[in-house]
């Protein structure tokens, strides 16, 4: 096994050397490699490293050749940076001798971040630096902070499911055993380079699309994680009730079994509270529920009328008047199932970092519930409302929600993450691209170690829990590991 240092344009382009051994080419005499700061919400800057290089060649023009294609080099890592139609970038490849793999990092070239390119000191005359066949140049550059596999790893095709909620265990196993079940490597999150999202049943349809990525590194064990919250399993005022008798098909869990609480306001325009679910109700594994959620509340009406609704986050122990309220959110003539993002729930909401573990832990966590209150504007049917369940989305680690989606039976929804770390979202049938989605993410990635994403999907205006979608068909997922420094075993 060799050292690896060269420049590459694209995955198979025009390589440069930079390790051309003595006499010939280009050939590195110091490189100081830098580590990259990762702020707290997982951005990776870039950072700026300088190489003293000697280029010789066996002639004038042979030299001149070799600092063109630096220039090349440049040239194209320049279009990258400037233009979303070139879609050739230039890599840093990097290996030690004991390694067995390389390493590469993205080249940039802006006004931000120059490439330059400079004589290291001032010949004599330039006759004299011609006549000699060689330069020493100085080569300062940015390129992109985090080190990445030079080839991709598959991702686990997870296949046709439905629910209010799926959750997809991306370092599974593969249909029939390929890839093979392995957490993800690195030291950093891994650059999601193709995740593919289907409609599969007849009818099917996913306009909205909300994903949370949970590790095991942070999370404690995430085989315990529930992220569906069934609003029958809390405790109900007397305005409300539990329904098992009708729509057992279309309130989760759905196959006969589904169950939800109905609500009948006993006056307009006055907020009313309709039941209490805590932790506990959820999983008795509370400390797996850790975490930091989008909470969506799935509901409908019976009739045509207008109702504002409001989570409010607390403990047991808290008087009505002391919980925490989340935002209003409006529903008006909803009579189908539907999600609605009810605003952002910490568990435990104690500071583990103040108060003692057992207490912060142990009593913090179990007795930390969710109200859910209502109220019924004045004008409409005086009809009920609906409540199903709600689904803890998580978004500490990686959250994305898009759209505007518009997939129906077999379109193919696809989300790509470029070497400059911007998301790609396309929209595609048999034929064409159909939408470019409206997205919006934070920490997109996969965290080292074992994980899971927790997906949530939903049509134009109704959730409909029949609905299948397919992962990944024919294991297409694929991502990058990513390091901040050496690679080393794996």
């Amino acid at each position: 096994m060799s050292r690896t240092l060269k420049m590459k344009q694209g995955d198979s382009g025009t390589e440069l050397n930079l390790l051309a051994g003595s006499g010939s080419g280009w050939n590195v005499k110091s490189w100081f490699p830098q580590v990259a700061n990762v702020l707290p919400d997982g951005t990776i800057k870039p950072v700026q490293e300088e190489m003293i290089c000697s280029v010789e060649g066996s002639s004038h023009d042979d030299l001149a050749t070799d600092l063109q294609a630096m220039h090349e080099m440049r040239r194209y890592a320049a279009n990258y940076m400037g233009d979303i139609t070139w879609d050739v970038p230039v890599w840093l490849h990097f290996k030690l001798d004991d390694e067995s793999s390389a390493v590469r990092a993205l080249v940039l070239n802006s006004r931000a971040y120059p490439f330059e390119m400079a004589y290291e000191s001032e010949p004599s005359s330039q006759t004299g630096a011609v006549e000699q066949d060689k330069a020493r140049i100085r080569l300062r550059f940015w390129r992109q902070g985090a080190w990445e596999r030079t080839s991709k790893r598959d991702m686990p095709q997870n296949d046709a499911t439905s629910g209010a909620a799926i959750t997809f265990d991306y370092t599974q196993a593969g249909t029939g055993g390929s890839p093979s079940a392995h957490d993800i490597v690195g030291d950093v999150e891994a650059r999601i380079e193709n995740l593919r999202i289907q409609p599969w049943s007849s009818g099917a349809e996913i306009d909205r699309l909300w994903i949370g990525t949970r590790s095991a590194a942070k999370h404690h064990t995430i085989g315990n994680f529930e992220p569906i919250w069934e609003c029958e399993d809390g405790a109900n005022e007397a305005i409300a009730s539990d329904d098992t008798t009708t729509e057992t098909n279309t309130a989760s869990p759905g196959s006969g079994s589904g169950a939800y609480v109905e609500g009948t306001p006993s006056a307009d325009d006055t907020w009313e509270k309709y039941f209490e679910i805590e932790v506990q109700d959820v999983d008795a594994n509370t400390e797996d529920q850790f975490g930091r959620y989008l909470m969506l509340l799935r509901a409908k009406l019976d009739q045509t009328d207008t109702f504002q609704i409001q989570l409010r986050f607390g403990y047991t122990g808290f008087a009505d008047d002391e919980m925490v309220r989340g935002p209003k959110v409006e529903i008006t003539n909803e009579t189908a199932w539907d999600f609605y993002p009810m605003g952002h729930f910490t568990i435990p909401m104690v500071d583990l970092q103040a108060f003692e573990p057992w207490l912060a832990a142990g009593l913090g966590s179990h007795t930390q519930s969710i109200q859910v209150w209502a109220k019924r504007e004045a004008g409409g049917d005086q009809g009920k409302i609906f409540f199903d369940c709600m689904i803890a989305v998580p978004i500490d680690e990686g959250y994305l929600f898009a759209e505007g989606i518009g997939a129906s039976q077999y379109d193919v929804i696809r989300f790509v993450t470029t070497p400059l770390d911007r998301l790609g979202v396309e929209v595609y049938d048999s034929d064409h691209i159909t939408k470019i989605p409206a997205t919006e993410t934070y920490r997109w990635g996969l965290p080292p170690g074992d994980g899971l994403m927790v997906l949530v999907y939903a049509g134009v205006d109704e959730s409909v829990l029949t609905d299948t979608v397919l992962i990944n068909s024919n294991d297409a997922g694929r991502y990058y590991e990513r390091w901040l420094t050496l690679r080393g075993g794996e």
